[in-house]
């Protein structure tokens, strides 16, 4: 009897701490490895704007690498006060690109020409005052500083790259360098 009633005590004793840090320590460990894949932690590009805290931004999202690319966009020639960031879905491929930049009228034409808004009427830009730019325009975020003069006219182009794929581009037509303000999505 006694020999039985010890058997069924040593069955009872909790399992050794170092099984409940394993069950722990595994499943922690494996979630340490994902972030450091998933969680861009180097420090941010200077061209792009800052976030807000609680954005994740995702490693390996390098803006001549990954994201321009993704978005059907080269920038061959000289650009100067390029401005940028990325709204990316972590659910789906789906995303938005907000560009902002100085160029010269011939950088312009080789961008628009990239793009594919030259090769028919439908994509020709279009006067479009201030005031009435497209609602994609108005709710960019204040903290990136694109301000549009309600009077002035824009040239601005709206154009569908593909089946999943729209850019939206205005150009402040003033002055020998253009003031570029795009917005790329995706779905």
């Amino acid at each position: 009897m006694a020999d039985r009633e010890l058997a069924a005590r040593k069955r009872r004793v909790p399992r050794p701490v170092w099984w409940a840090a394993l069950t722990l320590g595994v499943p922690l460990a494996l979630l340490g490895v994902l972030y450091s894949m998933l969680v861009d932690t180097r420090p941010m590009d200077p061209r792009e704007y800052p976030q807000p805290s609680n954005v994740v931004r995702l490693a390996d999202r390098d803006l001549e690498k990954n994201i321009l690319p993704q978005y059907g966009i080269r920038l061959s020639c000289g650009v100067e006060r390029l401005r940028y960031a990325e709204d990316t879905s972590l659910v789906g491929s789906g995303g938005e690109l907000y560009l902002r930049f100085t160029t010269s009228a011939s950088c312009l034409d080789t961008l628009v020409h990239s793009l594919g808004m030259t090769d028919d009427s439908a994509s020709e830009p279009h006067a479009v005052m201030g005031d009435q730019l497209d609602y994609h325009f108005r709710d960019v975020p204040e903290s990136y500083g694109w301000t549009f003069n309600p009077t002035a006219t824009y040239s601005a182009y709206d154009q569908a790259i593909g089946e999943r794929k729209r850019i939206y581009l205005v150009v402040d037509p003033n002055g020998k360098d253009k003031d570029i303000y795009l917005i790329a999505e995706t779905d």
